[in-house]
């Protein structure tokens, strides 16, 4: 298994954004292949988490925040 999907949970239920965020996070650290300070993150899974809307991430603080809506 890869080291990403390490703590990966076979069917994580819609009450687990935590540990979709959490995955986005250390998937960034990891790939650290962009040159702007902020990353637009879109849900991984959009069908299945319909509630995780997508999310800015500043790279040098790993900090995640909503979209302004």
């Amino acid at each position: 298994m890869p080291p990403l999907l390490a703590g990966y949970k076979p069917r994580p239920t819609r009450k687990e954004p935590e540990f979709i965020e959490n995955l986005l996070l250390l998937h960034l650290k990891r790939n650290l292949v962009q040159r702007s300070k902020m990353v637009l993150i879109n849900p991984l899974i959009q069908h299945s988490y319909a509630s995780i809307k997508p999310k800015f991430i500043d790279i040098e603080t790993m900090t995640i925040y909503d979209l302004p809506s």
